[in-house]
């Protein structure tokens, strides 16, 4: 498969489209077809510093398909949407494929509610197909839940 990786300290340029091995799920991953992902401030700062993951593939904000899941993985089956956050997980967005554990994944379609204005909110028949969409709300509802202190006002 292909990924651009990140090889030197410069910023975005510093990646190179290279061929790399496909993961394989083990037991309690999914492998997930990535179809968008979202590059966010941490990664471009990260590249400037000259540290990132250890596979050198940036990009934790994904959508896709479920491509297959290792073994003791029932939430998900093949060709499910999903997306996830996977900044823990090492990264691993600007490749074809990414292997990470099931709890870094959510089914588009449940994780959605209907009742939130768009462009959050999509139309049943676009759930399945609006990737990039879906990889934006997770950097934004990433960004919202981490901005939370428990006990403490929302608004003061």
């Amino acid at each position: 498969m292909e990924a651009m990786v990140y090889s030197k300290r410069s910023a975005p340029r510093g990646m190179r489209l290279t061929e790399v091995e496909k993961p394989v799920p083990t037991a309690g991953q999914v492998l997930v077809k990535i179809h968008s992902v979202s590059l966010n401030a941490a990664d471009y700062r990260s590249m400037q510093m000259g540290i990132g993951p250890k596979s050198g593939i940036f990009g934790a904000d994904i959508a896709g398909l479920v491509e297959a899941v290792g073994q003791d993985t029932m939430k998900f089956k093949v060709g499910d949407a999903v997306f996830g956050e996977l900044s823990i997980n090492d990264f691993g967005g600007l490749a074809e494929y990414v292997a990470a554990l099931r709890h870094f994944w959510q089914r588009s379609s449940t994780q959605c509610p209907s009742n939130m204005p768009p462009p959050y909110r999509w139309p049943q028949s676009q759930r399945s197909r609006d990737f990039a969409k879906k990889a934006e709300f997770v950097r934004l509802s990433t960004d919202a839940t981490h901005s939370l202190n428990p006990g403490k006002p929302l608004i003061t």
